[in-house]
């Protein structure tokens, strides 16, 4: 399966527009998975890890995450999870741009990540064969990064000075939100 094969599955997963409270119905992409050879699932599963990883590798994204969902670890990585549910566009521009979340919006989905482990265990009793695949020969695609401007520590996430330089987008949407709520 190549990253492209990855995202259509992903992509028309997210078409059907089929919610179950903040989080897309995936039933539909597990039906699909499960008529995959093994093998084929194996690589959809390794392209999932890959892109999970990436998004929770980014302190730049943990920050625009936290600022605009106020995410705790275990949200973040439900929200990476979510990131991708989105889709190709919105999995890249967030890569490329995490202010775009001002955009995009944050939800958390804790089992997007997981439906090649359900499909895995309904096929042959076990996910296991799904942990810690090899990556090598997977390459994902390089965003064009925007200017990131500059980029808060952890240390710096309570601070309003340097979150609102680092995410001025998220920041000023922050606070037309808080003015309609004063109204």
């Amino acid at each position: 399966m190549t990253e492209n094969e990855f995202w259509d599955l992903v992509n028309a997963n997210r078409a059907r527009d089929e919610w179950c409270g903040d989080c897309i119905e995936s039933t539909w992409l597990e039906d699909q998975l499960s008529l995959l050879p093994i093998p084929e699932l194996k690589s959809f599963q390794t392209w999932m890890s890959i892109a999970h990883e990436r998004i929770l590798e980014s302190i730049r994204i943990f920050g625009a995450a936290s600022l605009i969902g106020e995410c705790s670890d275990n949200g973040f990585e439900d929200f990476g999870g979510w990131i991708i549910s989105m889709g190709k566009d919105a999995y890249y521009r967030v890569l490329a741009d995490a202010d775009a979340l001002a955009e995009i919006g944050y939800g958390e989905d804790e089992d997007f990540t997981r439906h090649a482990y359900h499909v895995m265990e309904r096929a042959t009793g076990s996910s296991d064969e799904l942990i810690d695949l090899p990556v090598e020969g997977y390459e994902m695609e390089q965003p064009e990064l925007t200017d990131p401007g500059p980029i808060p520590s952890t240390d710096d996430f309570d601070d309003a000075e340097i979150m609102a330089a680092a995410y001025p987008r998220i920041w000023l949407k922050r606070a037309e939100e808080e003015e309609e709520d004063d109204d």
